[in-house]
């Protein structure tokens, strides 16, 4: 048939089709040649109550600029929408389907920057614009990384829905967070999203787009079985159907396997509702299979005031204001987060109870949240508590209060190590005003082969100079003064490798956070180490202080405390 550039040459004020009615489509070719559309088509050249898609083949993409400048004659003529045929080729499969011939073509090899800025353009300028990999009544197995993706649909571009698109996205050691929101991919009509290297079980992050799950879209199989996919959202768990609703199982054929909730921590309300969220995890979604359960990770922030503030406080308070969560977490459980005294291997149930209820992890998302020493130590060995370096953490240590045999120094030995310290992003630790002395350990293990590498990357991670927040001392009493003495508690076992390798940069870090001791704990066989024996005797860069710690010292049960064998 006759294409728009030719109707544009004859000058042509109107196309009129025998029998048309209203609401046929019509197709319109841009037409080839050299000369590059430039307007000038008659206002009424198609009937206003026809559907006219104008055809754009994929060696014409240069034209799409020059189309846009034309936006509103071509609008004005009738043409209501621009499908843009990639054309990528196309033949027939084992099954006869007909897909493109280039299976798995990468998309970000055909457009460009300019193309997408062109095409968004041309759709702004109130055309209907499409993208059709096959080109028209074909198929495509096509391919697009995650951040071409993201720039189409900012661009308010989308496929045709016959085309069979997989989104590539590269797959992190710490895990994935995708660029294009689950929205987006449902809106371009994306088939799968794919990931470059990551093993069974790699952690995958998704944002929803939806402001509630009730309007996300059926999209099996988008993600792999054996991914690890958490969809984060900005809902509470009040949002949250209940259990049995359609949704999960729509959320789960779809390959997700975690739901992040929003909650903001409250020592006044019952600000989370445990039992509801239970009730959905124990629902297996796959009848039978004892293995399909949804997940949930809650982002806290800080509440308003500085109870609200207290990780220990707003738990009791959530899981005491219900007696079927009192029955899931026992009384014994909120007695021991408002014990000061409880150790990490006490909340072993308290562990459990959350495990059972579906929570996965809990991630400190924004404003200052205190958390006490002994149950962020819980917490991390159970890989159920993170935080964002948006977040001021702080570890609250001010029950934790020791004193050596004589009695002479008053001392706290922390629960949380360095390590779990680098992790979290810890802004800061509190102790109880009566503490002289504090000793955070190492965390690393005592046969570690890259103990002073891993070192380094701890020092570095916590290195406060890499926040865009501001410093004060890392270790405060509770009055807000500095703990003067620090010491960082390292076994022999590693003692010397560590010591020989500390540069300068290291001992600035170590400043920076407190730390001007390093206390060995003596593990060696005969019980007699000096400090000669592990430090180079001309120490360059200067180290702090080096303290042996025997177990025949006057401080007498400091070994027994400190002593990572024990």
């Amino acid at each position: 048939g006759t294409s728009l550039k030719e109707l544009q040459k004859l000058g042509v004020d109107a196309v009129a089709f025998a029998g048309a009615e209203a609401g046929d489509l019509v197709n319109l070719n841009l037409g080839g040649g050299s000369d590059v559309f430039s307007g000038g088509l008659a206002s009424g050249l198609f009937a206003d109550d026809l559907n006219v898609t104008l055809n754009v083949s994929g060696d014409q993409l240069t034209e799409i600029e020059s189309l846009a400048d034309n936006a509103d004659n071509l609008s004005a003529a009738g043409i209501d929408d621009v499908r843009i045929n990639l054309d990528v080729g196309t033949h027939n499969d084992v099954n006869g389907l007909q897909y493109s011939a280039a299976d798995n073509l990468n998309l970000d090899s055909i457009l460009s920057g300019g193309d997408i800025t062109a095409l968004r353009n041309l759709d702004a300028g109130g055309l209907n614009v499409t993208l059709d990999a096959g080109g028209t009544g074909n198929a495509a197995h096509v391919q697009l990384t995650d951040t071409l993706a993201h720039d189409l649909v900012v661009a308010g571009l989308d496929f045709a829905q016959a085309d069979i698109l997989t989104v590539n996205a590269d797959a992190g050691g710490m895990g994935t967070h995708l660029g294009t929101s689950l929205k987006e991919l449902q809106k371009l009509g994306v088939d799968a999203v794919a990931f470059a290297g990551p093993g069974i079980g790699a952690d995958v992050t998704v944002q929803s787009g939806y402001a509630d799950l009730g309007s996300i879209l059926a999209s099996p199989g988008l993600f792999a079985d054996d991914l690890n996919v958490t969809l984060s959202t900005s809902l509470d768990d009040s949002s949250l159907a209940a259990s049995g609703s359609e949704i999960y199982n729509q959320l789960h054929n779809m390959g997700i396997d975690n739901i992040a909730l929003k909650e903001t921590l409250s020592a006044s309300v019952d600000w989370f509702d445990f039992g509801n969220l239970k009730d959905i995890h124990n629902t297996d979604l796959v009848a039978g299979s004892g293995t399909s359960y949804l997940g949930f990770e809650v982002n806290v922030s800080g509440g308003a005031t500085a109870a609200s503030q207290n990780f220990n406080t707003a738990l009791s308070k959530a899981i005491s204001s219900d007696p079927g969560e009192l029955a899931l977490f026992g009384q014994s459980g909120i007695d021991l987060l408002n014990s000061g005294v409880t150790t990490p291997e006490q909340f072993g149930n308290l562990i459990s109870a959350l495990t059972q209820s579906g929570v996965t992890d809990f991630v400190v998302e924004s404003g200052t949240v205190q958390i006490n020493d002994s149950l962020a130590s819980a917490m991390v060995s159970a890989g159920m508590l993170q935080a964002l370096p948006t977040a001021n953490l702080i570890i609250d240590a001010t029950a934790k209060i020791q004193t050596t045999v004589d009695s002479i120094d008053s001392f706290a030995h922390l629960y949380t190590n360095l390590k779990s310290l680098s992790e979290l992003d810890v802004d800061g630790i509190r102790l109880a005003n009566s503490v002289n002395h504090a000793y955070i350990d190492l965390g690393l293990p005592l046969d570690d082969t890259n103990a002073l590498a891993d070192i380094k990357a701890l020092l570095a991670s916590l290195d406060p100079a890499n926040d865009a927040k501001p410093f004060t001392n890392f270790v405060q009493h509770l009055d807000g003064t500095k703990v003067n003495d620090v010491s960082l508690v390292i076994s022999s076992d590693i003692a010397k490798t560590i010591l020989e390798g500390l540069d300068t940069i290291d001992m600035g870090r170590l400043e920076k956070l407190g730390i001007n001791n390093i206390a060995v704990v003596d593990n060696t066989a005969a019980h007699n180490l000096t400090v000669n024996d592990i430090v180079p005797l001309q120490a360059t860069p200067v180290l702090p202080e080096v303290q042996i710690i025997g177990h025949t010292d006057v401080a007498g049960t400091l070994f027994d405390e400190l002593n990572p064998k024990h």
